[in-house]
């Protein structure tokens, strides 16, 4: 008797007579001898199959943990800081504000579904070095789109931070010109995409850069912080 077995064609799941394979007969299952062939090969594909998994877990956590230090942009100087206080207290701030401090920096949008999972981790590395007086946490929340001034962005900032019970003082970028800035820096003429997170040296280079939001990246995060903060 032949079985069918589904395999993927296109958008759908199909069945393919190609592939189809022999159910053994009952006496065939019975044999002692296809117990031994089957329990030998079941243990060597078990087998290579967590070799395979181990390699793969290794390798797919030695680039996530150096994806932030090993971007191209790392070493470059940022050429530019301009940003205004727009909720939590948060005050205006350019490069001689942080200069000599360690400073992350995070864009960020409401409308940025990646970064509504990413900012509760932001908000907790802010809590975590709160002691720390050099170090800085930058949230920067950016609009969607053209038009919206800055009046909506912070109401709908404050709005967001309320209800997901998120306490982390906001920045705004209100001509865009930070976010130019750092495009320059890696080559471009914007950020590459939201979120993008950038760690500052005391001097203001650029020692790591994450884009985008992917579990994990907050202990890569700290992780070179911590190693920034030893730097004296």
């Amino acid at each position: 008797m032949a079985v069918g077995i589904i395999e993927r064609s296109g958008p759908d799941f199909l069945a393919s007579p190609k592939m189809a394979r022999r159910i053994p007969t009952m006496s065939q299952l019975e044999s002692p001898k296809l117990h031994r062939s089957a329990a030998g090969q079941f243990i060597f594909w078990g087998a290579l199959a967590l070799v395979v998994v181990a390699v793969i877990w290794m390798r797919l956590g030695a680039r996530r943990g150096d994806q932030g230090l090993n971007h191209p942009g790392v070493g470059r100087p940022l050429p530019a800081l301009n940003l205004k206080g727009l909720t939590g207290g948060a005050t205006d701030l350019d490069l001689q504000g942080v200069e000599g401090k360690v400073t992350l920096v995070n864009f960020w949008g409401v409308w940025c579904q990646p970064c509504r999972y990413e900012l509760p981790h932001i908000a907790q590395l802010c809590r975590d070095f709160a002691a720390r007086k050099d170090f800085y946490l930058l949230a920067v929340s950016c609009p969607g789109g053209d038009g919206e001034s800055f009046a909506e962005l912070r109401e709908e900032t404050r709005q967001f931070l309320a209800g997901k019970k998120i306490e982390l003082p906001t920045y705004a970028d209100p001509d865009g010109a930070t976010r130019q800035a750092v495009g320059m820096a890696l080559g471009g003429m914007d950020i590459p995409g939201y979120p993008t997170t950038v760690l500052l040296d005391r001097g203001g280079t650029i020692r790591a850069i994450w884009v985008g939001y992917e579990s994990g990246v907050k202990e890569d995060m700290r992780r070179a912080i911590e190693a920034e903060l030893s730097k004296k």
